[in-house]
């Protein structure tokens, strides 16, 4: 295990925690606010936006038994709602699909949109990561995860003490 392949998940996973926790300050400030000049407005696009690619890079890192720098993800790691809504971020929030032109295409399953998948999402990476961390016995993963989670509060506390 490289120390670099720890960083690099870390990374990748307290991205997605703060993104998550933040679209979820905002949408809770937003809903509370009294008109539309107190609302973050598109700063809730950017949060989800990031939510949406960390949660697809680390979801097909865990269900598609791809190597990491820190070791096999185990076979066993599957994800019915990523094979749900793969399709929807590849071609609206990664753009590696077809064109991005709306025609015949809805973003809607299971009757959700997937702009109301964020905190979905980011449970599934969590359960997917603490099957590997089961399957493994793997610490490090564990240890991962508590700073990805620490960091991913400390900074949404930065945010609420701004809006003070």
């Amino acid at each position: 295990m490289s120390g670099q392949g720890l960083a690099d998940l870390h990374h990748e996973l307290q991205l997605l925690l703060g993104a998550d926790q933040i679209v979820s300050f905002i949408e809770a400030h937003d809903k509370a606010a009294s008109g539309d000049a107190d609302r973050f407005g598109n700063l809730i696009n950017y949060s989800k936006d990031s939510a949406y690619m960390h949660a697809r890079n680390l979801l097909n890192a865990l269900t598609n038994r791809y190597p990491t720098e820190i070791g096999p993800v185990p076979a066993s790691i599957t994800s019915e709602l990523y094979g749900k809504l793969k399709d929807s971020l590849e071609r609206y929030v990664m753009h590696i699909k077809k064109p991005r032109n709306g025609r015949g295409v809805s973003n809607i399953r299971d009757g959700r949109h997937l702009n109301e998948r964020v905190p979905e999402l980011t449970a599934e990476v969590r359960r997917c990561w603490s099957e590997w961390i089961d399957a493994t016995g793997n610490q490090d993963l564990k240890g991962i995860l508590a700073a990805a989670d620490e960091s991913a509060q400390r900074d949404v506390s930065r945010l609420r003490g701004l809006m003070r």
